[in-house]
């Protein structure tokens, strides 16, 4: 939601920036009087603010409307992107042949970021098409900032011969330099939060960590998926109905199947609600105890008032036992 909110804000200051500014068309498309379009570059401008502004009215709509397809930013992005390339090829007519060229490179950069952005609705497991929107969106900037430039030169400074084929071909390598930039940075952006991910936090977690998208992980057969969406069901419900019969239900953790479902000892039945639920949570954190010291860390906990009794302790152990293998740890 706040990326929506921030390209909303943005957009908005875009659009009154272009509407607004001294000389501007104020919202005025045509102006009767001279029979003329008034400021149709400034109209231009505000069409491609507005697409993004969708853009970003469909962030914060997908944040908060469940039924919305989380997919559906990809594809007002890649609109977006498409409005913004048609709108600069035809933002050039009658100019100069410098002026021409780098527009039609930034036509190049803004129509295939647009294409990129579509793939991601079909390959939304890729970190490599990530990788390469995030360069193409970094070229796309840095090259705007090359077109000022060569356009409106700073004060004092050389202005561009925008009718010189010799600049043409140096800009046609400036924008290489540009691109080899952008994937440099994209890379070491890459390398750095690997390193840190792999060197970091398997201080605290040594099992397997790695980038949250892995395009190499082969999908299940819609066989083992219900299969195993069958056995979590079934574990589910025998836990949860031994647990509503009574708290310290005899559960065999081994085979989970509802033979193996017994009354507890009838010592348990003799104790307080407060021992029975200390023993309980005695035996939880020596189980947990036991995993976080096997995953590298240590954790220590002593009742103050710990359930003595031998067979009740067993019951609950075979419960948490239980617990431990429903959700696979």
């Amino acid at each position: 939601m706040l990326e929506g909110i921030v390209i909303v804000g943005m957009t908005l200051t875009g659009i009154l920036g272009e509407q607004f500014y001294p000389g501007g068309p104020h919202l005025t498309l045509y102006d009767y009087k001279e029979g003329q379009w008034v400021q149709l570059l400034s109209w231009q401008h505000f069409t491609m603010y507005f697409f993004f502004g969708l853009l970003g009215v469909t962030n914060i709509l997908s944040s908060t409307v469940v039924s919305l397809p989380a997919s559906f930013s990809k594809l007002m992005l890649s609109n977006a992107l498409f409005v913004e390339a048609f709108v600069f090829y035809n933002h050039i007519h009658g100019r100069e042949m410098l002026d021409i060229f780098v527009h039609k490179l930034l036509v190049l950069v803004v129509f295939s970021t647009g294409v990129i952005a579509f793939m991601e609705l079909f390959a939304q497991t890729s970190i490599t098409v990530e990788l390469l929107r995030t360069s193409l969106f970094l070229l796309q900037g840095s090259w705007f900032w090359q077109i000022g430039f060569i356009l409106y030169p700073p004060s004092g400074g050389p202005a561009w011969d925008l009718m010189d084929h010799d600049n043409v071909m140096f800009l046609s390598i400036c924008f290489c330099w540009h691109y080899a930039t952008a994937i440099s940075i994209v890379g070491a952006i890459y390398v750095f939060v690997t390193w840190l991910v792999k060197s970091r936090f398997t201080r605290f977690c040594p099992s397997e960590v790695g980038l949250l998208k892995n395009a190499e992980r082969e999908p299940e057969s819609e066989e083992e998926i219900l299969t195993s969406g069958d056995s979590l069901r079934s574990s589910s419900e025998l836990f949860f109905s031994a647990a509503s019969y009574h708290p310290f239900l005899f559960i065999n953790s081994y085979s989970m199947e509802p033979g193996a479902v017994q009354d507890p000892p009838k010592e348990c039945f003799s104790m307080g609600s407060i021992e029975r639920l200390a023993g309980f949570f005695s035996l939880f954190v020596q189980h947990s105890s036991a995993l976080i010291s096997h995953k590298g860390l240590s954790l220590t906990w002593t009742p103050s008032s710990p359930a003595s009794d031998t067979s009740c302790q067993a019951a609950s152990s075979y419960h948490i036992d239980a617990l431990f293998m429903l959700f696979g740890v």
